[in-house]
C-alpha cells in the first residue's frame, strides 16, 4: 500500500478488492444504479487519509454527520485530495470517485446518516457478475 507523505492518504494496492469494486461500479453504472453500501465502504477504505481523517471515520463507521454543512462533500474532499486528488487518478479510480460521490449525495438527500451493519460490509465475489 502506498501513502502520500504530504497528505498521509492511504491507497491500497489490493488487486482483488480494486478489481472487484471497479467491476461492481461498472455494472451499476451500466444499469444506472448507485454502488452498494459495501462498495462505498471498500472505496472509502482504499482512499482514506489515516485514522484521524474524516474519510477513515466514514470507512470505519459509515456515519455521515448530517448536522454539518455539505457533509457528503466534506467526506468526498477528504478522500480525494493529496495523492488521491481526482486529477491524478486513473480512469478506473475516477469511476470509483464519481460513483462514491453520487452515493454520498444520495445518502445525504435521503437523510440516511447511518447504515445498519456497516462494519460487517465488504464487497464479495457474488456481488460482481463476471
Amino acid at each position: 500500500m502506498g501513502t502520500d507523505s504530504t497528505s498521509g492518504h492511504r491507497i491500497t494496492d489490493s488487486t482483488d478488492d480494486m478489481g472487484r469494486v471497479v467491476a461492481h461500479a461498472r455494472q451499476r453504472q451500466a444499469r444506472d444504479l448507485e454502488i452498494s453500501d459495501a462498495a462505498a465502504r471498500v472505496i472509502a477504505s482504499m482512499y482514506h487519509g489515516g485514522q484521524a481523517s474524516l474519510g477513515y471515520a466514514f470507512a470505519s463507521t459509515g456515519r455521515i454527520d448530517l448536522t454539518v454543512d455539505y457533509p457528503g462533500s466534506a467526506i468526498y474532499a477528504d478522500l480525494f485530495s493529496g495523492d488521491s486528488d481526482y486529477s491524478r487518478l486513473t480512469t478506473d479510480a475516477r469511476l470509483l470517485a464519481d460513483m462514491l460521490g453520487t452515493y454520498l449525495q444520495a445518502r445525504v438527500r435521503a437523510r440516511r446518516a447511518e447504515v445498519p451493519g456497516w462494519s460487517g460490509l465488504w464487497l464479495a465475489d457474488d456481488e460482481v457478475t463476471p
